[in-house]
């Protein structure tokens, strides 16, 4: 028998999924509570039975549903399946959403996280007015790919009265043949009367094989016939070919044009072209002194402020091909040594070899101690003083004077607290591969994912981080090169970009140098570039052996060409500077 309870007070059990609340334990078994589903009925019943016996006057059965809450959703629906359709065609898909247990006239919110789907309002939405409880409307879905390929995206939907969101995921395919990224080829400004060339990627989604016609609207590209571009013979599905496109304007001026590709099978798609026209440019007397280009021939060459060659000079130590490990001032060359590894070797103007800065783990390190203080990581850059400023992958970077003697470290990662006392780590931890130093002697480390900025007392002034991506302002891999203008923009070779970004103080977006085919040679293999007194750009080309000049806004003005050393048919074109 149930023990018996006293009158007057209440008792409570827990049903799973259900809230509910009765002013008598008597009452329960007499009536329908709201809309209880006939398996929670029967369950509150059950527990009235057992309560029954012990029950002496008005009890109040508190019944608790845990976990449970209204919301408006497509219900089974959680994907929306557009299948394949061409580009630039669009589709309409029905999407059922049900109110469930939402109290009130419930409006809905749509948002989709990306561009290729949208929730329509016309009559065929039939949500825009409201739903209430166990009601239902259909919001129409359009598809309308914005590139080729296939689209994976959310479609989310909020209520309003504050009840819980849902999702329903959108897939659909765009089929055709073009460019999938869908992004016009950007040319950037040229002197008129030069041309330039930039290739395009050409995706065939959902076609068997297919031969590809093209035309332009304009006089001032063309698609270039040569072994770049191989999609003349034609491109099967999922592969990709390439264009040459060539821009050689028509005037001065901007130059936008629209290329159509005419596949055999499947619709035309366009991409946009834009290009600008400069008056021509003489290049002269650029800067007040030489320039030094490190090549893969273990050599330095030197040329004069025109580019004219002048000379060369080696050194046993020259395997390091990096770009940081070169700087020239009034005092003399400095490189990165490899033998040993903890030293600079030191040059004068005409390539005699002077000496060596640094200590090695054999010497003397005094009351510092640490011998991997001098483990140079090989960039190297010179201030305003004649002192000379060393990158260290343990610590920061160190300070010279130009007799070798050290100076000043500035500990910029987190294992130099643990090495050096008194020389923590103040603000963006930075692990450098490159350093510049600008007009005011500030010096700027760049690390793998991190810009940071110091006086030339090591205060620490500013820092950001990099983006990891392939749009404006981000890197897809390390950058390799670094230099600041007399504005104090930031210029950083993003190799993998095939490009030069260039961002402000702060790390925000400014504008890019993209390289592309420059008098019949593609530059695309740059492993070092410098600015001048004049903010113009030297760009190395590793491959094709010279070095392209450009304005700090990516005009093309000229190159100059090392000659080939004897004995070589090619060579490595790397770092380079100008002297000071």
């Amino acid at each position: 028998m149930s023990p018996a309870l006293p009158t007057s007070k209440n008792c409570s059990t827990i049903l799973t999924y259900l809230r509910l609340t009765v002013p008598s334990c008597y009452l329960l078994a007499d009536r329908k509570i709201l809309d209880m589903k006939q398996s929670l009925w029967f369950l509150a019943v059950s527990v009235f039975r057992k309560l029954r016996p012990a029950l002496l006057g008005g009890l109040t059965l508190s019944a608790s549903l845990q976990g449970f809450a209204g919301t408006v959703s497509a219900g089974a629906q959680t994907a929306l399946q557009f299948g394949s359709i061409a580009f630039g065609q669009t589709a309409v898909l029905p999407l059922t959403i049900t109110n469930v247990g939402v109290t009130g006239n419930v409006t809905i919110g749509t948002s989709v996280n990306g561009p290729s789907y949208k929730v329509l309002k016309t009559n065929a939405n039939t949500c825009l007015a409201g739903i209430t409880a166990g009601q239902s409307c259909v919001l129409p879905v359009e598809f309308t790919p914005a590139t080729l390929g296939i689209h994976d995206d959310i479609l989310t939907l909020t209520p309003s009265h504050g009840a819980a969101p849902s999702t329903v995921k959108l897939r659909g395919i765009a089929t055709g043949v073009g460019d999938e990224e869908n992004v016009p080829l950007q040319f950037g400004t040229i002197p008129y009367g030069t041309k330039t060339i930039l290739p395009v990627t050409i995706t065939n989604v959902g076609h068997s094989y297919t031969v590809l016609k093209t035309s332009i609207n304009g006089p001032s590209y063309k698609v270039v016939s040569d072994p770049e571009s191989t999609c003349f013979s034609g491109v099967s599905a999922p592969y990709s070919c390439i264009l040459q496109i060539e821009f050689d304007p028509a005037a001065v001026g901007e130059h936008d044009d629209i290329l159509t590709l005419i596949p055999d099978k499947g619709p035309r798609s366009t991409i946009s072209l834009h290009g600008a026209a400069g008056p021509a440019v003489t290049y002269s007397n650029p800067v007040k002194g030489d320039i030094y280009v490190f090549d893969g021939n273990e050599l330095v060459e030197i040329f004069d402020e025109y580019g004219v060659y002048k000379g060369q000079f080696t050194h046993d130590d020259f395997t390091d091909h990096r770009l940081g490990n070169i700087a020239v001032d009034a005092t003399g060359v400095y490189t990165k040594a490899n033998g040993p590894a903890c030293q600079i070797d030191r040059f004068d103007g005409k390539g005699n070899y002077i000496g060596q800065i640094g200590l090695c783990p054999a010497a003397d390190f005094g009351q510092l101690g640490y011998g991997y203080l001098y483990l140079l990581s090989g960039a190297v850059s010179t201030d305003s003083r004649g002192n000379v400023w060393a990158t260290n992958p343990v610590l920061g970077v160190q300070e010279f004077n130009a007799s070798g003697t050290f100076l000043n470290v500035i500990c910029t990662t987190f294992n130099a607290s643990e090495e050096i006392s008194n020389c923590p780590v103040v603000g963006i931890e930075n692990v450098p591969e490159y350093i510049t130093i600008d007009s005011n002697d500030n010096v700027y480390l760049l690390g793998e994912s991190s810009v940071t900025k110091y006086d030339n007392t090591g205060k620490y002034l500013s820092g950001f981080f990099l983006r990891a991506g392939s749009g404006n302002g981000e890197f897809n891999d390390i950058p390799r090169g670094f230099a600041v203008d007399s504005g104090g923009d930031l210029y950083i070779l993003d190799y993998d970009g095939n490009r030069i970004q260039v961002l402000d103080a702060d790390g925000n977006y400014q504008r890019q140098i993209k390289f592309g085919v420059i008098n019949g040679q593609l530059l695309r293999s740059s492993f070092g570039f410098t600015l001048d007194d004049r903010d113009n750009i030297y760009v190395t080309d590793a491959i094709n052996g010279k070095v392209d000049i450009f304005t700090g806004q990516g005009v093309y003005l000229c190159q100059f060409k090392p000659p080939v050393p004897p004995g070589d048919t090619s060579f490595f074109l790397a770092a380079i500077a100008i002297a000071k």
